[in-house]
């Protein structure tokens, strides 16, 4: 006799331990790359290697598992997905399969696809472009690789010791060299103090 989907437990009685550990997982979470393509709607898509490499990880150094099993629940074949914790505690997810055509590889197909969208909505995984990310990486290197703010020094002032103060101070406090420069134009009296005591100090080692 197969049970009704209302009547079916959704979640064990307590599931705080494992929402605390799923927002550690979702925390460091990275996106699943759509580096699989579909000639027919000519699209990219995230299959489910991607979504799986984007989560896996996180999953696990959290206590997290997800298992997914195949059930017929209500005459309809459904995918079963339940995320544990170590704790024992646990929340399910229930899916119709539907494949397009009767036989082994359209049902085939359609596990897969439903192990994907499940996998990704029960632990929040979301699709990222890479054509997005490729941009992104472009961008951020265009910034490292921006020519340095152009800074006119006093006439006392050495180049090359100027350029290592410059460099100490942006690996000491995470900023870029730019960045640093910046701050220096802007408040050029003090920079040059600092600079000075630095290269005292030196000079004098």
């Amino acid at each position: 006799m197969s049970m009704s989907v209302t009547n079916l437990e959704m979640h064990s009685p307590e599931i705080g331990m494992l929402l605390e550990a799923l927002a550690k997982a979702q925390g460091i979470m990275e996106g699943a790359k759509e580096d699989s393509s579909n000639p027919f709607f000519k699209s990219t898509y995230a299959d489910l290697t991607s979504v799986w490499a984007a989560c896996r990880a996180p999953l696990s150094n959290n206590g997290l598992s997800v298992v997914q099993t195949i059930q017929l629940i209500n005459g309809n074949n459904c995918l079963v997905s339940i995320l544990g914790h170590i704790s024992g505690q646990w929340i399910k997810s229930i899916l119709p399969i539907r494949p397009a055509k009767d036989d082994i590889q359209s049902l085939g197909s359609a596990i897969t696809y439903c192990r994907r969208y499940a996998l990704a909505a029960l632990v929040g995984v979301c699709p990222v472009d890479d054509d997005g990310e490729s941009a992104m990486d472009r961008a951020k290197k265009e910034v490292k690789d921006a020519p340095y703010i152009d800074i006119k020094w006093p006439e006392n002032i050495n180049p090359p010791r100027i350029d290592e103060f410059i460099k100490k101070i942006a690996e000491s406090s995470k900023m870029s060299i730019n960045n640093v420069r910046k701050k220096a134009s802007e408040n050029m009296a003090e920079f040059l103090v600092s600079f000075q005591k630095w290269d005292e100090k030196k000079l004098a080692n």
